[in-house]
């Protein structure tokens, strides 16, 4: 899965939302400098019941973006079928992607 997202306040942010769906890494790009969200090597990345994670974070110097993602992954055979991801900015739904 990868998103990008353009965010243009007092500065430009190009934000890019990356999840390989084979390790669970999960990690975010700030202009091209990259953020880790969640670990490959954190075991609850590869088992977990919940349904339904949120990850939130910052981005921006002048103008600071509150971003949350929801990633939402289907009830039965997970790893064969589509995750959802919803990425809020400050609150709002800025993009859905449904996907590996």
């Amino acid at each position: 899965m990868k998103l990008e997202i353009e965010l243009i306040g007092k500065d430009k942010i190009d934000l890019i939302i990356e999840r390989d769906w084979f390790t669970g890494s999960f990690n975010y790009f700030e202009n091209n400098c990259k953020h880790e969200i969640k670990s490959s090597l954190d075991i609850t990345t590869h088992f977990s019941l919940k349904l339904k994670k949120q990850f939130e974070f910052e981005v921006g110097k002048e103008e600071v973006f509150k971003i949350k993602v929801e990633h939402i992954r289907p009830q039965f055979f997970a790893g064969f079928k589509p995750h959802r991801y919803n990425v809020f900015v400050n609150g709002k739904l800025n993009k859905t992607y449904k996907g590996y």
